[in-house]
């Protein structure tokens, strides 16, 4: 009898082993990562009202290649903090509200030179169970919008983007350690447009000025090293 009691014991021990064996290799880790992107940026115009020792008209910068880095932690494997920068050096052409280019010698034949830059602070959320991770995101932070020309200062906004793609992992299981990385984004930055509006109340009277929105696609591509 206390054979059998111990045989028992010792296969029903087996088969939980077993049984969570499959269950505990799904569970996800936590880790950090590190993704090197460059990419396509797209779009991007805004008025200069507000746009310090810019006259007024209108800013368009023109498509170029960006690059930059994300870093990223995740407590479980699929919800990834990221911290992301991502710049891109571009020409950009003046429209005066007045005049022509010829009335503002700050900025030759309406073409001069201006970087962008997006520092963020986000979130992402990935699907996917296996090697195939499909995620969608968002993230929070500032556009620094900086001339070339030495007489024109650069720009702080506030912004936001959003972002979708898909994250491929080479290898199985713990030893997914490298892989490629596919993102499309929209960067929304709020730029004064040098319009003012003003109420009274009960407090006193206030004005505030209105903004425009600065809006990029990205097209990027990046290596993912996990650790």
């Amino acid at each position: 009898m206390r054979r059998l009691f111990v045989r028992t014991a010792a296969a029903a021990a087996v088969l939980a082993v077993a049984s969570t064996a499959p269950a505990a290799a799904q569970i996800p880790t936590s880790g950090f990562e590190i993704t090197p992107m460059v990419g396509y940026i797209f779009g991007g115009g805004f008025p200069t009202d507000g746009f310090t020792g810019v006259p007024a008209g209108k800013l368009n910068i023109d498509a170029n290649i960006g690059y930059g880095i994300e870093v990223g932690y995740t407590p479980n494997g699929n919800t990834w903090f990221e911290l992301t920068y991502m710049r891109q050096s571009s020409d950009v052409n003046f429209d005066p509200d007045a005049g022509t280019c010829a009335d503002y010698p700050i900025i030759v034949n309406c073409t001069s030179s201006i970087s962008t830059n997006y520092i963020h602070a986000g979130a992402r959320w990935e699907f996917g169970q296996r090697n195939i991770k499909p995620f969608i995101g968002g993230g929070l932070g500032v556009t620094i919008f900086d001339p070339s020309a030495s007489n024109i200062g650069s720009n702080t906004d506030f912004s936001l983007s959003l972002e979708g793609g898909v994250r491929y992992m080479f290898g199985k299981g713990d030893k997914q350690r490298v892989g490629i990385r596919g993102t499309f984004r929209g960067w929304f930055s709020f730029v004064p447009n040098g319009q003012y509006a003003a109420w009274c109340g009960y407090y006193g009277c206030y004005a505030q000025e209105s903004s425009s929105t600065v809006t990029q696609g990205e097209v990027s591509g990046g290596l993912v090293f996990v650790f």
